[in-house]
C-alpha cells in the first residue's frame, strides 16, 4: 500500500507540473545541381578532352539542415550534406555517406554558436568569402586545392588531419571537431575549432588539427585572416594560413588573397614542402542578370632537396547569366601556364610532352534548391 501511495503521489506531482513549452522546429532540404560540358586542351589522351562533368562551377550536393527554437534566443541546429556526381547519379565519396558537413550544436543570439561533428576548417571559412571565384571551380582553383587544402595531393592528403586513414583525404573539412563561431553586432567575427585525432594506437596529438579565424564584415569591406595546424600520425606539423579581403565599389567587387602552407619535416616524404598561392580578381555586375569575373592566380611549391620550385599561373574569365535567383548559366575560360614542373600543381591529367600551357573551358548550368 505504501508503494502504491508513493506511486500515486509521484503521478499526481507530474500531472500537476506545467507542460513543457511547445518548440518551433524548421527543417530544410537544400542542394545544388551543377553540370557542364568541359574541355581541356594539351592534355594526354587518358581522362582528358571533352566530357560532361558534374560540379564544374559548384560542387553538386544535397543536404538537410534545421533548427529548433529553444527559447531565450537559443536554438538547436544541425546540418548534414553529401556531394553527388550529377553526370552519373552516384555519391561522390565512396567512403562517406555525408562527406560535407555533418554536425549538431547550439546557437545563441548573444553568445555565438557551438557545433560538434564534421565541419569546415577556419581556412575554408576564410576563402569562401575572399576567393575571387567564390571558391568555385574546385577542379582547377588553386585557392580551393592548396589554399584550404580540398585537393592537396600526396603526401598531405593521405597523412595529415583527422581523416588521413581515408584515401585521397581532403583537409577542407575535419572529423571529430568542435567549432565555435561568434559574430558581433559591429561586424567583427571570431572563430576557432579543435578536431580530435581519436587515434587508438598513437599519442593524443596524432592526426589532430586546430584553427583560428578573425574577420570583419562591413557595408563595403570584408576582411578575413585564418590559421590552421594539422598533424600526422607521428606528430609532424603542417601549418597553414590565409589572409584576404573584399571591397565593393558600386557595380564592382574586388577580391585578393594570399595563402601559404608548410610541412615542418625534412624526411624523405616531406622535405619541408612549402606551397604558396596568391590571387586577385574583380567581378563586374553589368546588369542584375549578368556578372563578369576576371581573376589571376599564381601558385608555387618548393622542397628543400629540389633547386627549382613548381610554378603555375592561371587567368580566368567567368560570365554568369542569371535566369532567376536560383538558376543561372555560366562559362569558364581558364588559361593555364606552367614551368617545367609546374603542371604538378594542376588537377587532371598530365600535359603533353613539351607543352607548358593548357586551356580549361566549360559551359554549364547551375541550380540551387
Amino acid at each position: 500500500m505504501k508503494k502504491l501511495a508513493l506511486a500515486a503521489a509521484v503521478f499526481a506531482a507530474v500531472a500537476a507540473a506545467p507542460a513543457m513549452a511547445q518548440s518551433t522546429t524548421s527543417v530544410t532540404l537544400f542542394g545544388i545541381a551543377d553540370a557542364a560540358y568541359v574541355n581541356q586542351t594539351n592534355r594526354v589522351a587518358t581522362g582528358a578532352g571533352r566530357a560532361i562533368q558534374s560540379g564544374a562551377w559548384q560542387a553538386s550536393r544535397w543536404g538537410i539542415r534545421g533548427s529548433e527554437d529553444l527559447g531565450g534566443g537559443v536554438k538547436a541546429v544541425f546540418d548534414i550534406a553529401s556531394t553527388i556526381a550529377l553526370d552519373t547519379g552516384t555519391q561522390a565519396s565512396s567512403s562517406r555517406l555525408f562527406d560535407r558537413n555533418a554536425y549538431v550544436g547550439l546557437s545563441s543570439a548573444d553568445y555565438g554558436t557551438l557545433m560538434i561533428g564534421r565541419q569546415v576548417t577556419t581556412l575554408t571559412e576564410a576563402l569562401w568569402v575572399t576567393d575571387p571565384l567564390k571558391a568555385n571551380n574546385g577542379a582547377t582553383n588553386m585557392n580551393v586545392r592548396y589554399g584550404y587544402l580540398a585537393g592537396p595531393g600526396n603526401p598531405i592528403a593521405n597523412t595529415f588531419g583527422t581523416g588521413a586513414a581515408l584515401a585521397n583525404n581532403s583537409l577542407d573539412r575535419q572529423d571529430n571537431a568542435a567549432k565555435y563561431v561568434y559574430k558581433a553586432s559591429n561586424g567583427l567575427i571570431g572563430m576557432g575549432y579543435y578536431a580530435f585525432g581519436e587515434s587508438t594506437t598513437a599519442s593524443a596529438s596524432a592526426n589532430r588539427s586546430a584553427g583560428l579565424l578573425a574577420g570583419y564584415d562591413g557595408s563595403a569591406l570584408q576582411v578575413r585572416a585564418a590559421y590552421a595546424q594539422f598533424k600526422d600520425a607521428t606528430g609532424a606539423k603542417l601549418d597553414a594560413w590565409t589572409v584576404g579581403g573584399v571591397y565593393k565599389l558600386d557595380a564592382l567587387k574586388f577580391k585578393a588573397t594570399w595563402s601559404q602552407n608548410k610541412i615542418d619535416g625534412q624526411t624523405a616524404t616531406y622535405q619541408d614542402q612549402k606551397t604558396k598561392v596568391g590571387s586577385a580578381g574583380v567581378t563586374y555586375s553589368y546588369s542584375p542578370s549578368l556578372d563578369l569575373t576576371l581573376a589571376y592566380y599564381r601558385g608555387t611549391r618548393g622542397f628543400d632537396n629540389v633547386a627549382t620550385d613548381q610554378k603555375a599561373q592561371k587567368f580566368y574569365f567567368v560570365p554568369e547569366y542569371y535566369l532567376s535567383k536560383r538558376t543561372w548559366l555560366y562559362g569558364i575560360a581558364d588559361y593555364e601556364r606552367f614551368n617545367a614542373s609546374g603542371a604538378a600543381l594542376d588537377n587532371g591529367t598530365a600535359l603533353k610532352a613539351g607543352v607548358r600551357s593548357s586551356m580549361y573551358l566549360a559551359a554549364g548550368i547551375s541550380h540551387a534548391f
